[in-house]
Protein backbone atom coordinates (compact mmCIF):
# COMPACT_ATOMS: atom_id res chain seq x y z
CA UNK A 1 0.00 0.00 0.00
CA UNK A 2 3.00 2.75 0.92
CA UNK A 3 4.49 1.83 -2.81
CA UNK A 4 0.65 3.85 -3.90
CA UNK A 5 1.10 7.22 -1.61
CA UNK A 6 5.12 7.57 -2.50
CA UNK A 7 3.79 9.26 -5.89
CA UNK A 8 2.79 12.97 -5.23
CA UNK A 9 0.16 12.49 -8.76
CA UNK A 10 -1.03 9.10 -6.63
CA UNK A 11 -2.01 11.28 -3.27
CA UNK A 12 -3.34 14.26 -5.09
CA UNK A 13 -5.34 11.48 -7.10
CA UNK A 14 -6.81 10.07 -4.14
CA UNK A 15 -7.49 13.39 -2.39
CA UNK A 16 -9.36 14.24 -5.44
CA UNK A 17 -11.66 11.43 -5.23
CA UNK A 18 -12.08 11.97 -1.38
CA UNK A 19 -13.20 15.60 -2.28
CA UNK A 20 -15.50 14.37 -4.79
CA UNK A 21 -17.24 11.93 -2.57
CA UNK A 22 -17.86 14.33 0.50
CA UNK A 23 -19.39 17.23 -2.33
CA UNK A 24 -21.48 14.32 -3.47
CA UNK A 25 -22.52 12.99 0.09
CA UNK A 26 -23.15 16.48 1.19
CA UNK A 27 -25.42 17.57 -2.42
CA UNK A 28 -27.00 14.46 -1.94
CA UNK A 29 -28.48 14.85 1.93
CA UNK A 30 -29.27 18.05 0.74
CA UNK A 31 -31.47 16.82 -1.89
CA UNK A 32 -33.22 14.59 -0.04
CA UNK A 33 -34.02 16.87 3.19
CA UNK A 34 -35.20 19.64 0.88
CA UNK A 35 -37.02 16.84 -0.97
CA UNK A 36 -38.46 15.78 1.76
CA UNK A 37 -39.42 19.63 3.69
CA UNK A 38 -41.24 20.06 0.21
CA UNK A 39 -43.34 17.64 0.19
CA UNK A 40 -44.41 17.64 3.55
CA UNK A 41 -44.75 21.78 3.65
CA UNK A 42 -47.19 21.19 0.24
CA UNK A 43 -49.01 18.22 1.54
CA UNK A 44 -49.76 20.24 4.84
CA UNK A 45 -50.75 23.47 2.82
CA UNK A 46 -53.10 21.43 0.25
CA UNK A 47 -54.37 19.29 2.97
CA UNK A 48 -55.08 22.79 4.52
CA UNK A 49 -56.85 24.24 1.67
CA UNK A 50 -58.91 21.75 0.87
CA UNK A 51 -60.37 20.63 4.88
CA UNK A 52 -60.84 25.00 5.09
CA UNK A 53 -62.30 25.11 1.61
CA UNK A 54 -66.04 26.56 1.51
CA UNK A 55 -68.64 24.26 0.10
CA UNK A 56 -69.04 26.69 -2.75
CA UNK A 57 -65.91 25.11 -3.92
CA UNK A 58 -67.05 21.57 -3.87
CA UNK A 59 -70.14 22.42 -5.28
CA UNK A 60 -68.73 24.50 -8.24
CA UNK A 61 -65.85 21.56 -8.87
CA UNK A 62 -66.76 18.26 -9.68
CA UNK A 63 -64.92 15.86 -7.49
CA UNK A 64 -62.73 14.28 -10.24
CA UNK A 65 -61.50 17.53 -10.78
CA UNK A 66 -60.56 17.93 -7.41
CA UNK A 67 -58.97 14.15 -7.19
CA UNK A 68 -56.77 14.56 -10.62
CA UNK A 69 -55.38 17.76 -9.45
CA UNK A 70 -54.55 16.66 -5.77
CA UNK A 71 -53.22 13.38 -6.89
CA UNK A 72 -51.28 15.68 -10.21
CA UNK A 73 -49.88 18.19 -7.15
CA UNK A 74 -48.43 15.07 -5.42
CA UNK A 75 -47.36 13.20 -8.16
CA UNK A 76 -44.92 16.19 -9.25
CA UNK A 77 -43.86 17.02 -5.91
CA UNK A 78 -43.04 13.44 -4.95
CA UNK A 79 -41.85 12.72 -8.03
CA UNK A 80 -41.08 15.11 -10.51
CA UNK A 81 -39.96 18.24 -8.32
CA UNK A 82 -36.74 16.48 -7.00
CA UNK A 83 -35.73 14.50 -10.25
CA UNK A 84 -36.00 17.86 -12.05
CA UNK A 85 -34.44 19.97 -9.02
CA UNK A 86 -31.34 17.49 -8.84
CA UNK A 87 -30.56 18.07 -13.00
CA UNK A 88 -31.12 21.37 -12.68
CA UNK A 89 -28.22 21.36 -9.89
CA UNK A 90 -25.98 18.87 -11.97
CA UNK A 91 -26.51 21.29 -15.58
CA UNK A 92 -25.77 24.55 -14.01
CA UNK A 93 -22.65 23.37 -11.90
CA UNK A 94 -21.50 21.90 -15.50
CA UNK A 95 -22.57 25.12 -17.40
CA UNK A 96 -20.79 27.34 -14.98
CA UNK A 97 -18.40 25.33 -14.90
CA UNK A 98 -17.51 25.04 -18.32
CA UNK A 99 -18.34 28.53 -19.33
CA UNK A 100 -15.93 29.96 -16.34
CA UNK A 101 -13.11 27.58 -18.07
CA UNK A 102 -13.80 28.67 -21.70
CA UNK A 103 -13.87 32.46 -20.27
CA UNK A 104 -10.65 32.17 -18.96
CA UNK A 105 -9.19 30.19 -21.63
CA UNK A 106 -10.35 32.62 -24.31
CA UNK A 107 -11.38 35.78 -23.21
CA UNK A 108 -13.02 36.64 -26.45
CA UNK A 109 -15.88 34.08 -26.10
CA UNK A 110 -16.90 35.69 -22.68
CA UNK A 111 -19.24 37.94 -24.85
CA UNK A 112 -20.50 34.88 -26.87
CA UNK A 113 -21.55 33.22 -23.55
CA UNK A 114 -23.23 36.46 -22.46
CA UNK A 115 -25.53 36.87 -25.64
CA UNK A 116 -26.54 33.34 -25.34
CA UNK A 117 -27.42 33.86 -21.77
CA UNK A 118 -29.41 37.03 -22.75
CA UNK A 119 -31.79 34.65 -25.54
CA UNK A 120 -32.01 31.80 -22.83
CA UNK A 121 -33.70 34.04 -20.22
CA UNK A 122 -35.77 35.10 -23.19
CA UNK A 123 -36.76 31.66 -24.51
CA UNK A 124 -37.52 31.09 -20.74
CA UNK A 125 -39.89 34.18 -20.75
CA UNK A 126 -42.24 32.85 -23.35
CA UNK A 127 -41.88 29.21 -22.54
CA UNK A 128 -42.82 29.06 -18.76
CA UNK A 129 -46.41 31.41 -19.26
CA UNK A 130 -47.22 28.76 -22.38
CA UNK A 131 -46.23 25.48 -20.16
CA UNK A 132 -48.14 26.78 -17.43
CA UNK A 133 -51.21 27.28 -19.48
CA UNK A 134 -50.75 23.52 -21.43
CA UNK A 135 -50.74 21.87 -17.91
CA UNK A 136 -53.97 23.73 -16.32
CA UNK A 137 -55.77 22.84 -19.51
CA UNK A 138 -54.60 19.25 -19.48
CA UNK A 139 -55.53 19.52 -15.99
CA UNK A 140 -59.30 20.81 -16.42
CA UNK A 141 -59.59 17.96 -19.06
CA UNK A 142 -58.45 15.06 -17.27
CA UNK A 143 -60.79 16.00 -14.04
CA UNK A 144 -63.97 15.85 -16.48
CA UNK A 145 -62.98 12.16 -18.25
CA UNK A 146 -62.59 11.40 -14.29
CA UNK A 147 -66.12 12.81 -13.50
CA UNK A 148 -67.88 11.21 -16.65
CA UNK A 149 -65.88 7.96 -15.21
CA UNK A 150 -67.09 8.38 -11.41
CA UNK A 151 -70.69 9.28 -12.61
CA UNK A 152 -70.69 6.05 -15.16
CA UNK A 153 -69.40 3.71 -12.12
CA UNK A 154 -72.19 5.29 -9.48
CA UNK A 155 -74.92 5.27 -12.24
CA UNK A 156 -74.02 1.69 -13.25
CA UNK A 157 -76.94 -0.14 -11.89
CA UNK A 158 -79.07 2.13 -13.68
CA UNK A 159 -77.25 1.63 -17.11
CA UNK A 160 -78.05 -1.75 -16.52
CA UNK A 161 -81.64 -1.65 -15.52
CA UNK A 162 -82.28 0.24 -19.03
CA UNK A 163 -79.75 -2.11 -20.93
CA UNK A 164 -77.88 1.02 -22.40
CA UNK A 165 -74.40 -0.66 -21.91
CA UNK A 166 -73.65 -0.18 -25.78
CA UNK A 167 -74.41 3.42 -25.93
CA UNK A 168 -71.78 3.60 -23.32
CA UNK A 169 -69.33 1.55 -24.88
CA UNK A 170 -69.72 3.86 -27.72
Amino acid sequence: MDSWFDNNFNRTFVYLILLNVAINLIRYTGYVLSSSFAAYSIFKKLNQSILYANMKFFDTNSAGRIVNRLSSDIIVTDDELPWHLRIVIDNAAKCFGLSVGVAIYFPWMGGIIIIILILMYQYFILYRPSNREIKRLSSVNDGNLISILGEICRGQQIIRAFKNQEFIKE
